[in-house]
């Protein structure tokens, strides 16, 4: 399974989790409190995704995007799409440790 369509399922996971959250049955059954505070969990996990799939975007971009680009510019070009896709790929690896450490797996 792709990162990509982890990150969907867990999506899916949470919107599931939401809806169980604000439905009638626990709305009376938690206090404001607690619905708040899992809410607000559910809120930081899905930003956490977010900062993920921006990241396999990223990632995508940097693999398929720097080739193009590097024959229509020369080479010159191909120096700085050569840094530039270094640091993109620095930045996926800081994202994904990030993220790896502020998400847990419910």
């Amino acid at each position: 399974m792709t990162l990509s369509s982890e990150i969907v399922v867990l999506l899916n996971h949470l919107t599931n989790s939401m809806n169980n959250v604000t439905s009638p049955g626990q709305h009376a059954v938690l206090s404001t409190d607690e619905r708040k505070a899992a809410m607000e969990h559910l809120k930081a996990s899905v930003e956490v995704l977010a900062s993920l799939a921006e990241a396999v975007r990223i990632d995508a971009a940097s693999r398929g995007g720097a080739v193009a680009e590097t024959t229509e510019k020369g080479e010159e070009g191909a120096a700085a799409e050569t840094t530039k896709k270094k640091e993109e790929e620095e930045e996926v690896a800081a994202r994904k440790m990030t993220a790896g450490i502020a998400f847990h797996y419910p």
